[in-house]
């Protein structure tokens, strides 16, 4: 094992940290009355193992992925939907006007 390996077991996931810090201020944000068991949670994910860590976060990315995939399947059945040709346009349009913008 070389020493960048064994630094990487050593020390906590900084990837692990900045994401549940923002797990955890979303949570707190949306109900403030459970921000000291969120903080709890935190402190607890901060003392696992450097390998359980980015496992966490894989899984944490992958329930994020699920919660957006299921508001677009909801969002579709809704009908509300734009057209991937009308979407392209309007994102060109933004680029071009922020692109100006920053030109100025």
């Amino acid at each position: 094992m070389g020493a960048a390996e064994a630094d990487h077991r050593e020390t906590p996931s900084h990837s692990l940290a900045v994401i549940i810090d923002l797990e955890v201020l979303n949570m707190a944000k949306s109900d403030p009355s459970k921000q000291s068991a969120f903080e709890q949670v935190l402190k607890l994910a901060r003392e696992l193992a450097p390998e359980e860590q980015d496992r966490l976060v894989e899984q944490m990315k992958l329930d994020w992925l699920k919660r957006e995939v299921q508001i677009g399947l909801d969002q579709l059945a809704n009908g509300d939907w734009v057209d991937g040709e009308e979407f392209l346009q309007e994102l060109k349009l933004r680029a071009k006007q922020r692109s100006k913008d920053t030109q100025k």
